[in-house]
């Protein structure tokens, strides 16, 4: 084997190695502090605390509407630019300000309405909204400023970042739990976490790119292509996102979206995957213009999603009530559907990686189709589902997965397949 080839593959695997190592550890730190919540929260109170995440949610997408992907697309192109990346950059600062303006007119009544009907007071249900706002301001930024590092191959900054946010909300919620158990500590300490990263990756961005550059008039026009581009999708999955626990607040109780919040924090264990497609694939791929290197490593990552399924699902099936012990006594009669959370978490993770790679190379003309789609298939479901039950909400929500990832798939092949055969 060619000794350039040897030691470009070795520096791969020192890198992922050194990668993975470190996002462990930010996981972990996520894991433990949804760990501490659920365990110390009532079902009512974390029934808040899903609730208006999943909102928050909707209005972060609702915020981003493309934003990102033109990002990706566009910075692939200028990121060793540091003058011409910082205007892209404000560029698209200005436009998640904007849009972040119209997600919090849509979503906020619409919280406090559903925060309500499931027993929050209003003056309780403000105080929420407020933290959620809180939190949203700082995504706005940390949105933008973080696919500096991805594209410039500094993820392991990134991640250093990323662990001292989460260290920072550990430090919070431990004491302050032991003196308030409710919503809003979690709330609040998730906004001072997101708080931390904000502060040490502006200071980062701000070393890399000159952020007092002007914006672009070209960069903008991108920009709004790509919204225009995705707003059909942007608002479907505004709605989508927290389907099911929309559903549960509207057709079940609070007992039942705390269940459902809780064994769906069982997802988190696959965060690492998708961390590792955010910060190492989606650059790799936004820098690689060879068809026959694209389509390898296209099928590298397929092939890797089906053998995790195949090693874990056998698993969750004969550890189901040893993995359910982590949630604590409050969850334990759910042990019977480890497998179809678990199930939903690997299609989940596997969509937002097949996702990823789409946007970074701007394969997302198309997209209106996830719409269609998935509702079709909801449709259908309904008639097999009982909405008003754990299981029902979960084999629901598991079926309205599939096409998304054929869908995905499609939009790849539709991509790959348009770039010149000189190229390979």
């Amino acid at each position: 084997m060619n000794r350039a080839i040897l030691n470009k593959q070795m520096s791969w695997v020192k890198l992922l190695g050194k990668f993975i190592s470190i996002q462990l550890l930010v996981q972990c730190t996520g894991f433990a502090s949804g760990i501490l919540l659920i365990r110390s929260l009532s079902k009512q109170e974390y029934a808040f605390f899903i609730l208006a995440n999943a909102l928050q949610g909707s209005m972060n997408v609702l915020a981003n509407s493309g934003i990102t992907s033109a990002l990706s697309a566009i910075g692939g192109n200028v990121w060793q630019d540091r003058n011409r990346f910082g205007e892209l950059i404000n560029t698209a600062m200005k436009w998640r300000r904007c849009l972040a303006l119209v997600s919090i007119v849509v979503v906020v009544p619409i919280m406090l309405q559903l925060l309500s009907v499931n027993g929050a007071s209003l003056g309780y249900a403000l105080i929420l909204t407020l933290g959620i706002l809180i939190e949203l301001h700082f995504y706005l930024r940390t949105g933008v400023f973080q696919v500096v590092p991805r594209l410039q191959s500094k993820a392991l900054s990134l991640q250093k970042i990323e662990l001292m946010s989460g260290i920072s909300r550990m430090a919070i919620l431990f004491p302050a739990l032991n003196l308030y158990s409710n919503a809003a500590i979690g709330i609040f300490s998730s906004a001072f976490a997101s708080g931390v990263k904000d502060f040490y990756l502006s200071r980062w961005v701000n070393k890399a790119v000159n952020l007092n550059a002007p914006t672009n008039t070209n960069d903008h026009k991108e920009i709004v292509g790509f919204v225009k581009n995705q707003s059909l999708y942007t608002i479907f999955y505004c709605i989508q996102g927290p389907l099911t626990i929309f559903l549960i607040g509207l057709f079940g109780n609070v007992e039942s979206v705390a269940e459902v919040g809780a064994i769906g924090r069982l997802g988190v264990i696959f965060a690492v995957i998708t961390s590792v497609a955010s910060n190492l694939i989606s650059p790799s791929f936004s820098r690689t213009f060879c068809k026959q290197e694209i389509v390898k490593k296209y099928a590298l990552v397929i092939t890797f999603y089906l053998s995790m399924l195949i090693f874990i699902m056998p698993l969750s099936v004969v550890f189901s009530e040893q993995i359910i012990w982590i949630l604590g006594a409050k969850y334990g009669a759910l042990s019977n559907y480890v497998t179809l959370a678990i199930a939903a978490s690997v299609l989940n993770s596997l969509i937002g990686t097949l996702w990823t790679i789409n946007v970074s190379k701007g394969w997302v003309k198309g997209s209106w189709a996830f719409i269609p789609a998935t509702i079709t298939t909801q449709i259908f479901a309904l008639f097999y589902c009982d909405i008003s039950s754990i299981s029902g909400i979960l084999i629901f929500n598991l079926i309205s997965l599939v096409p998304s990832v054929f869908l995905n798939i499609y939009l790849s092949y539709c991509g790959w397949t348009q770039i010149s055969k000189a190229s390979i």
